[in-house]
């Protein structure tokens, strides 16, 4: 684009672009724009564009370096895009207020007082300084002004007007609370009402029941989830329950089979001092061949309760620690929850192995739903192989 002030303005207009219809988390749009207006410059047309941001906003390394880079010119187009949404001014004057909130903000003031300083652009306009600053912003989305219409960039703390999708501990403690109110309560319910309805039946088929029980258990947690996390929308962009790439689904069986080989030889190192591990998955299926009883607990086994655990675990508390303390840290940390949560002792070294493939998994793809495809393929093995074995 020869003018720059429209390669600026497509930044801005794909930034919006991407909060709108991907996330509103702020690195991921700057990552999805950076993506867009690169393969406009290249020659791509506007659906070519749009595929760049969707894959960026997807990409777990684009999103780390747009983070890892992420300075006072991000921030500038924030402020830029917050006071056109908010003070509705012109865009020459949108220039000035980002420029007024930043420099507050180098100043060592706060959000609010940025905010404050760029309101008062409602005022009549004064004379803008020239500034021949060159930075990341100018250099990845070829933001080269001429001198006489460039607007300052002033260096200084970043700040983030738009809201972001990350996940905080107080929808983690509220996702964790609601859980066992919603469980208590589906429960109760339902024995209730199959006390009165069907007494008799209750009487016979207890195999049946706690299938049910089990199946309302993870749907409450699901719930809890979506309550706290913000519904379906939230499920995607908070905890990354989403679609990035068939090649990475493709890794799901050659990392699964790795993992069972590695917790394999972690229990057979272990039992000693753990014990002999006993399959939960023998007595859970064993209870029952009842035609209801399995077509129950097969599906809630294989695919509702993995996709609970990986969102709750891999999406949740994975997604907590992982902005709070070191990669190497949040993995591990992650991975012995998962496995002391399941209260087997004698499986702890496979499942740790297990959750910590899974949260690789997630870290690599930047998907929950991908750790869920390597979770799901390990329980449906389980199964297939435990149903063998006791048909046999």
């Amino acid at each position: 684009m020869a003018d720059a002030w429209a390669t600026f303005d497509e930044y801005v207009a794909w930034y919006s672009w991407a909060r709108t219809n991907l996330v509103r988390d702020a690195t991921v749009c700057h990552a999805a724009a950076g993506a867009a207006t690169h393969a406009l410059a290249a020659g791509g047309g506007r659906d070519a564009a749009a595929v760049a941001a969707r894959g960026a906003a997807m990409d777990e390394a684009a999103i780390g370096w747009t983070s890892a880079s992420y300075g006072s010119d991000h921030s500038y187009v924030e402020w830029f895009i917050w006071a056109k949404d908010n003070l509705r001014l012109s865009d020459a004057r949108c220039h000035e207020a980002a420029r007024a909130a930043l420099q507050s903000i180098a100043a060592g003031g706060s959000q609010r007082s940025a905010s404050e300083s760029a309101t008062r652009l409602l005022l009549p306009p004064a004379p803008a300084a020239i500034s021949p600053q060159r930075s990341w912003l100018t250099e990845t989305v070829d933001l080269a002004l001429p001198a006489t219409r460039r607007q300052p960039v002033p260096s200084g703390p970043a700040s983030r007007p738009v809201g972001g999708n990350s996940v905080g501990g107080a929808r983690l403690l509220l996702a964790l609370g609601l859980w066992p109110v919603l469980a208590v309560a589906a429960v109760a319910s339902t024995i209730l009402a199959l006390q009165v309805l069907a007494g008799a039946w209750v009487a016979g088929h207890d195999a049946d029941l706690t299938a049910i029980i089990m199946a309302e258990v993870y749907v409450a947690l699901l719930a809890a989830l979506a309550l706290a996390f913000g519904g379906p929308a939230g499920l995607r962009d908070r905890l990354a329950f989403r679609f990035t790439s068939a090649g990475h689904l493709a890794l799901v069986l050659p990392i699964w089979l790795g993992t069972l080989v590695a917790g394999l030889l972690a229990t057979a190192t272990l039992s000693a001092w753990l014990g002999f591990p006993e399959s939960n998955t023998d007595q859970l299926l064993g209870t029952s061949f009842d035609p209801l009883f399995v077509g129950i607990i097969v599906p809630t086994v294989c695919l509702l309760g993995p996709a609970c655990e990986e969102m709750l675990f891999r999406g949740a508390l994975y997604g907590w620690l992982r902005r709070r303390v070191p990669l190497g840290l949040a993995i591990p940390v992650t991975a012995a929850v998962f496995a002391g949560a399941h209260l087997l002792p004698a499986l702890l070294p496979a499942l740790f192995m297990f959750g910590i493939a899974t949260a690789m998994m997630r870290e690599w793809t930047g998907s929950t739903l991908n750790s869920f495809a390597l979770h799901a393929t390990q329980n449906t093995f389980a199964v297939a192989v435990t149903y063998l074995v006791l048909t046999h």
